[in-house]
């Protein structure tokens, strides 16, 4: 099975600038599982949400560096991390049974596989019914473009 998936960072600009989470894309029988390393990140500044057969993650982190007793003297890290990943789904995952849970800085979106498909007969004559109309009007237009040899 093929997964589109955008490379990290790609074309990012500064202004604009996110962190692009790493991501592990697993899959069974049953499910499609995403995997999205946010370090830092807690469930209530996490939305993920699916539209037009995308996935889409965004999250803030906090340092925890904003306590008023201390100067920060010198920090490489940013005060708040803002992650943004979009994802295409695969068809055959049912986006309304979805799941996701934030655990240790881990995103995890469940999606179970649609149930049910039909595998459809081809060209099998004892499917077709004379009395269907759409076969009539078929078997109709198959009359009227045979042409005749010309003498």
């Amino acid at each position: 099975m093929y997964y589109q998936v955008q490379p990290r960072n790609a074309g990012n600009p500064v202004e604009n600038f996110h962190l692009v989470p790493k991501i592990d894309i697993l899959e069974s029988s049953d499910e499609v599982i995403y995997i999205f390393e946010m370090p830092g990140v807690e469930e209530q500044s996490v939305n993920v949400e699916v539209k037009d057969g995308m996935l889409y993650v965004d999250g803030d982190a906090v340092s925890g560096l904003e306590n008023k007793s201390y100067n920060i003297l010198y920090q490489e890290r940013e005060n708040i991390r803002k992650y943004r990943r979009v994802v295409s789904l695969p068809l055959e995952v049912d986006s309304e049974q979805a799941a996701a849970i934030v655990k240790n800085g881990m995103l995890t979106v469940r999606f179970p596989r649609k149930k049910g498909g039909k595998r459809l007969p081809i060209n099998q004559p004892q499917q077709y019914s004379a009395q269907n109309p759409y076969n009539q009007a078929l078997n109709m237009q198959n009359v009227q473009n045979v042409q005749t040899p010309q003498s």
